[in-house]
C-alpha cells in the first residue's frame, strides 16, 4: 500500500517490569489486564473478523502511533510474520522523525 500518513505520536520505551515477581504482580490487576491484553478489543474484532486460524492476529491496520483507531472498522487479520514486518517497517521509518512528520505505507 503507497500512502502518505502523518506520524502523530511520540513513541518511547519503558521497563514493564524489573523481574518475573513483579510482572506476575502487575498482571493480577484486572485493569492493567484489560489495557495490556486489550481482551475488549480482542473480542471485537472476533464479532468483526471471525475466528482466527492457526498463525493469524488480529492486527490494526492503521496502527494507533500513527493515529488509527483503537476499535471499530480499523482490524483486519493478518499473519504474525507480516505483521512483525509491517510493525518493524513502521517502526524503521518513524524511530527518529518529528512529530507531524510524513511516511510511506
Amino acid at each position: 500500500m503507497t500512502s502518505s500518513v502523518g506520524y502523530a505520536l511520540k513513541t518511547f520505551t519503558e521497563v514493564f517490569a524489573e523481574s518475573i515477581e513483579e510482572y506476575n504482580a502487575l498482571i493480577r490487576k484486572e485493569e492493567l489486564i484489560e489495557d495490556w491484553f486489550m481482551s475488549a478489543m480482542a473480542s471485537e474484532a472476533e464479532k468483526a473478523l471471525g475466528k482466527l486460524e492457526p498463525g493469524y492476529k488480529y492486527h490494526m491496520a492503521i496502527p494507533g502511533v500513527l493515529g488509527g483507531q483503537y476499535g471499530g472498522s480499523n482490524f483486519k487479520v493478518a499473519s504474525l510474520q507480516e505483521i512483525i514486518r509491517f510493525s518493524g517497517d513502521i517502526g524503521k521509518q518513524i524511530e527518529n522523525l518529528p512529530e507531524g512528520s510524513q511516511i510511506q505505507l
